[in-house]
C-alpha cells in the first residue's frame, strides 16, 4: 500500500540541509532554485504540503512537485531538467533582439 503524500517525510543529512539553507539564503542564487530549496526545507521540518504553499504563498501542486522531486531525486532533483529541442542559435537570438530594437 502506498504512503499518502503528506505522510512521506524526507530526512536531510547535514551537508543536504547546510547546502538547501544556503540556496535559500544567498543572495546571487536564482529564484527558483531558492523557492524550491525553501519548500524542501519546510517539508523537512514536519510540515504538510499545504502548510508550506500557504506559507510561502505558492501553489499547492507546486510544492507537491518539488517536494517529490527531491524525495526521489534529493539535491539533483531541484534543477530544470533540460528542455527538449535544439537549442536557440545565436543568431536567432540577435535578429530576435534586434527587432524588438527597431520594432
Amino acid at each position: 500500500m502506498a504512503l499518502a503524500f503528506a505522510d512521506r517525510r524526507m530526512a536531510l543529512s547535514e551537508a543536504e540541509r547546510a547546502e538547501l539553507t544556503r540556496w535559500s539564503r544567498r543572495a546571487k542564487t536564482a529564484q527558483f532554485l531558492a523557492l524550491r530549496a525553501k519548500i524542501v526545507l519546510r517539508c523537512a521540518e514536519g510540515g504538510t504540503n499545504k502548510e508550506t504553499a500557504a506559507e510561502l504563498g505558492i501553489a499547492h501542486a507546486t510544492v507537491n512537485r518539488w517536494h517529490s522531486r527531491s524525495i526521489t531525486l534529493r539535491l539533483d532533483g531541484l534543477t530544470d531538467e533540460p528542455r527538449p529541442g535544439r537549442p536557440p542559435s545565436v543568431c536567432s537570438v540577435r535578429s530576435s533582439h534586434r527587432r524588438r530594437l527597431v520594432g
